[in-house]
């Protein structure tokens, strides 16, 4: 008979301080005010992809790598209460999935285009469509996530 696992608090991720709604609303704040810049990103990423111009596409991809970059900081930086760890996660999930997809067009931008490029563009846009769906998931955990008052 196998013993029970158990996990010892030098394994536990670390969690907020202070209280966990004040927390949870500077995550929330967070992830508005990203709003508008991830909204840009893809903008200035779906117009090169749209030429297929390469130059602008891996200029594009950079610097929603650089975001990614920066919110990954931020949110080792401010781990989560208990009653958000699981939105907190999924965020991590999504800007995983957005870097994916960053790399991805860098991939395909290295390739010059042309024919040459198909299959990596493929690649490119297989992730774009698997980092939507994990905002989406992101969405659908963030919807029913709550922290007490």
């Amino acid at each position: 008979m196998d013993p029970t696992p158990t996990t010892s608090l030098a394994t536990q991720p670390p969690r907020a301080n202070g209280p966990a709604r004040l927390a949870y609303a500077d995550f929330l704040r967070r992830i508005n005010d990203d709003r508008a810049t991830v909204e840009s990103l893809n903008a200035t990423l779906t117009t090169a992809v749209r030429a297929l111009d390469p130059g602008p596409v891996r200029r594009a991809a950079v610097d929603i790598l650089d975001f990614v970059d920066a919110e990954r900081d931020w949110l080792r930086e401010n781990p989560p209460a208990a009653c958000y760890a699981d939105a907190h996660a999924s965020a991590g999930a999504m800007l995983d999935a957005y870097g994916a997809a960053a790399d991805g067009f860098i991939a395909w931008a290295e390739t010059g285009g042309g024919l040459a490029g198909f299959g990596a563009l493929g690649t490119a846009l297989d992730s774009a469509e698997a980092a939507g769906n994990t905002l989406t998931t992101f969405g659908k955990v963030l919807g029913a996530t709550s922290c007490p008052r």
